[in-house]
């Protein structure tokens, strides 16, 4: 049977839900057609007609999972059954979901759906033809050879309105754990400290240490905006420039309007922004994005009054999450009761251009020699794992689904401790002994539980992936995230649609020549996760992708 359909979940108010284009080719001719065409054909034509379109919809499913089951078949016969079990049901699931997935907004024409479905089927042959999956070939090896000329605006970190302080960027207002990096000097340890968090020192293997930091986890604006400082490539020449960085964000959850700056305010800033280069100019939030995470320029829209609105909607941003991996349609009711109950103003992102990029890692920041101490620790395909699972659940606050999933993995824990080490999280930080062995049991754990978090991301996600800890994923939406840094999911992450009840015996029966597999997957994309040293920027590697990807959207 397939596991539980996310369909449950796909809620929207009847008066705002949109019709999605319908992907069936002879549904849409029909719904083309004019009645008035068929007005004169017999009742028993008209009722013929019906028969034929639901006996076509009713085997459009059955094909789809008879397909999906002879692809499984073809690709496996070698397998072990178990594990040809656990194809098809990842494989049927993820066919299951995209038919039952709805967009938030009406689809591309028939036409363009086409091509995009023919482009898939193509892509999934072509994986399928073999019994390890390819990686995505991302913008990694162009960014070996094109440089991309970037230019930082100069803007402070507030400017006054009569009484008010406007907040441009709180890096070094507010206090912080690790101090701020614009009094630091560069290269020095406080600053690395300041961008990056505290060294720490993990020991596996009854001896062995690696190096890390304790990276708090909204970094990422106060890394892109210090690494572009220093980018080799930076440019005081706007005309010159292929890319634009506006350093404007908060590291606060929930920043105070009344200190935001306005539309107008923004675009005052911003002497080189126009309607030509507008995808050109970079905007972060370090943040996942949802609304009220950012100042409200940041969720502007091309259809607002304001003339400066406009021009900013058409800004190229960046966050944790965005429209694709968290839509409005699937997780505003997740929500709603949660900001209503807390008084607050949050609800999932709105931005248009939005993209999502992950976490910053535990490893970035650390030098060459440390880098490939810890590959060769994290992904050392021969060294035995001293865990099966391994998982921090924090079942107090979130989203219902996400509270419903967490407690069921903590059932499941509990009912197999043999297996899955499991232990309760709480919003404090860790201390340093904590942070020590929570990093160590991701280094020795196969398999890494990762629900949803309090939004559909989470860190603990990405600290999975340099830790060669396998994610397991329980929700569709979480394998929509950073694509342009991870790509396809399948070739890294074990994916379920919910929590299946023998989620351990499941995970036991996965061969260990697919773990080595997806373990060396994550191997291959780990230089596009590591954000290195501002003066040292690599090619390919965090921040170079992102300026890639940006750069190939324009």
């Amino acid at each position: 049977s397939l596991p539980p359909s996310s369909s449950a979940y796909l809620t929207w108010p009847v008066t705002e839900r949109p019709h999605p284009p319908s992907n069936d080719n002879n549904n849409s001719k029909n719904n083309n057609m004019s009645w008035s065409i068929w007005a004169p054909v017999p009742a028993l034509m008209l009722l013929l007609l019906f028969l034929l379109d639901f006996a076509a919809a009713v085997a459009a499913p059955l094909d789809g999972c008879r397909a999906a089951a002879a692809d499984v078949v073809a690709t496996e016969t070698e397998a072990e059954p178990e594990a040809m079990g656990l194809k098809l049901i990842q494989k049927a699931s993820a066919w299951h979901s995209s038919r039952a997935s709805t967009p938030l907004r009406p689809g591309p024409p028939l036409q363009q759906q086409q091509q995009q479905q023919q482009q898939q089927q193509q892509q999934q042959q072509q994986q399928q033809s073999s019994p390890s999956p390819a990686l995505p070939q991302l913008a990694v090896t162009e960014a070996k050879t094109r440089t991309i000329s970037v230019y930082v605006y100069d803007i402070p970190d507030s400017v006054p309105r009569g009484d008010i302080a406007v907040n441009l960027r709180d890096d070094c207002r507010q206090p912080k754990v690790h101090g701020c990096v614009e009094t630091a000097t560069v290269g020095s340890e406080e600053w690395l400290t300041a961008l990056f968090g505290t060294s720490e020192q993990v020991t596996i293997d009854g001896g062995r240490t690696v190096a890390c930091r304790q990276m708090t986890a909204y970094a990422n604006a106060r890394i892109l905006y210090t690494t572009l400082q220093l980018h080799p490539e930076r440019t005081t020449d706007p005309e010159k420039a292929d890319l634009f960085l506006i350093p404007i964000y908060t590291e606060d959850w929930l920043p105070d309007v009344a200190t935001c700056p306005t539309f107008e305010e923004v675009v005052e800033l911003l002497p080189h922004l126009n309607e030509e280069n507008a995808g050109r100019h970079i905007w972060m939030a370090p943040t996942p994005g949802w609304f009220g995470e950012a100042c409200p320029p940041f969720y502007a829209h091309s259809n607002d009054p304001s003339a400066a609105a406009r021009l900013l909607s058409k800004t190229t941003k960046l966050s944790l999450e965005d429209t694709e991996s968290a839509p409005e349609s699937v997780f505003w009711n997740e929500t709603a009761g949660e900001a209503a109950m807390l008084g607050i103003t949050w609800a999932p992102p709105i931005s248009e251009n939005l993209h999502s990029v992950p976490y910053a890692t535990v490893v970035s920041g650390l030098d060459d020699k440390d880098l490939e101490a810890w590959k060769k620790v994290a992904f050392d395909t021969k060294r035995v794992r001293s865990k099966l699972v391994s998982a921090f659940l924090n079942t107090t606050h979130g989203m219902m689904q996400a509270l419903i999933t967490r407690n069921q993995l903590q059932a499941i824990c509990e009912s197999r401790p043999d297996a899955c080490h499991h232990k309760a999280t709480t919003n404090e930080s860790l201390s340093a002994s904590d942070f020590q062995s929570f990093i160590g049991e991701l280094l020795e754990a196969e398999f890494c539980l990762q629900p949803l978090g309090d939004t559909v991301s989470r860190k603990g996600i990405v600290d999975s992936l340099v830790t060669g800890c396998i994610p397991v994923l329980f929700n569709q939406y979480q394998a929509k995230l950073w694509p342009w840094h991870v790509g396809n999911w399948q070739d890294v992450a074990i994916l379920f649609d919910g929590v299946p009840m023998d989620l351990i015996d499941l995970l036991e029966q996965i061969p260990q020549q697919r773990r080595k597999q997806l373990r060396s997957n994550m191997e291959q994309i780990f230089p596009r996760l590591v954000s290195h040293k501002p003066n040292d920027m690599r090619p390919g590697d965090f921040v170079d992708t992102i300026l890639q990807h940006v750069y190939d959207l324009n």
